[in-house]
């Protein structure tokens, strides 16, 4: 797999990175489609790996992203998902979201074509993405005292950082959103193993 993806993490962590890719490789690299996936399972043949109830017992008619949508998932879904665990992981992204939601608005350097915004929780400080005479997609970071300390310049190392406020979110439940991203992406046969 070395030769099909580049795995990039900051300088300081470069031992710990190669002591981990030294004693484990990836299994499976998961890319999300750039169109509705036709082959699932039909929905009466469906069972939610979750609850392991059948379809019948619950219902399967929407869509269950296996990586969220807000995460610039469209089409990669599962047939192994029912609705009322769709629901309950619906709640848990929300903590998901609340965690990234600064970053989100530099999606648009990822290729998202939406611009995002960000205002802090207590609606001081604005991360959006902007056209900046005649340049496009700028990121713009405004607070609204100027004296508000967000902003350290380091000159030395050539780093800037920006401290802001994020909206309240559960670390149990962003674990949990994650985790449902990962027991989705096994394959059906180690699930009970899990």
């Amino acid at each position: 797999m070395e030769n099909l993806i580049k795995i990039y993490y900051p300088t300081k962590y470069e031992t710990r990175s190669q002591n981990f890719f030294n004693e484990y490789d990836f299994e499976k690299v998961i890319t999300c489609p750039n169109e509705i996936i036709r082959d699932l399972k039909l929905k009466s043949q469906r069972v939610c790996r979750f609850c392991n109830l059948k379809y019948g017992d619950v219902s399967f008619k929407k869509d269950a992203h296996i990586i969220s949508n807000f995460l610039g998932n469209k089409y990669l879904v599962s047939d192994f998902e029912c609705d009322n665990c769709n629901s309950i992981f619906s709640s848990y992204e929300s903590h998901l979201s609340n965690f990234i939601e600064p970053i989100r608005a530099f999606k648009k350097f990822f290729g998202e074509r939406e611009n995002k915004k960000f205002k802090s929780p207590d609606k001081k400080s604005v991360i959006e993405n902007i056209n900046f005479q005649g340049l496009q997609d700028c990121v713009s970071v405004s607070r609204e005292n100027v004296d508000d300390p967000i902003f350290e310049f380091d000159r030395e190392a050539g780093e800037t950082s920006i401290k802001l406020k994020k909206q309240p979110y559960s670390p149990l439940l962003l674990y949990k959103s994650i985790l449902k991203i990962a027991l989705s992406c096994l394959k059906q046969e180690d699930v009970k193993n899990y």
